[in-house]
């Protein structure tokens, strides 16, 4: 538990704005952000963060579901996978990723801060 340097892959602006800043009212260092999938890596990369939270449905040709897998290949670093739709098959796809774990939206401050916080 602590406070962590986060990645926040977004593609809705407000939304975004919305994340970063309850993030940082709960003491977390936003270190970077994207909207797309490919962005999200080069980010990550580039930041090596604790951890990503990372939107499902992004801009692009590729998910938040394999922008996840392949941070989790690369980098060894793990997402918190955020969605409004959530069903098994998502979650099957998501398994390869190693995710921490799942937000669903729309999601409560308190529910995104304790995500958060119950990561080593």
């Amino acid at each position: 538990m602590g406070n962590h340097r986060i990645v926040v892959v977004e593609d809705d602006v407000f939304i975004r704005f919305d994340l970063m800043a309850h993030l940082r009212s709960g003491g977390h260092a936003i270190v970077g952000t994207a909207d797309s999938a490919a962005e999200a890596v080069r980010v990550v990369e580039r930041e090596r963060p604790d951890l990503v939270l990372m939107d499902v449905r992004l801009l692009g040709d590729r998910d938040g579901i394999d922008a996840a897998t392949e941070i989790w290949q690369r980098f060894a670093i793990r997402s918190l996978l955020v969605s409004a739709n959530l069903d098994t098959a998502a979650r099957v796809k998501a398994s390869v990723a190693n995710p921490i774990g799942f937000l669903e939206k729309p999601y409560t401050v308190s529910g995104l801060l304790a995500a958060v916080a119950a990561q080593p």
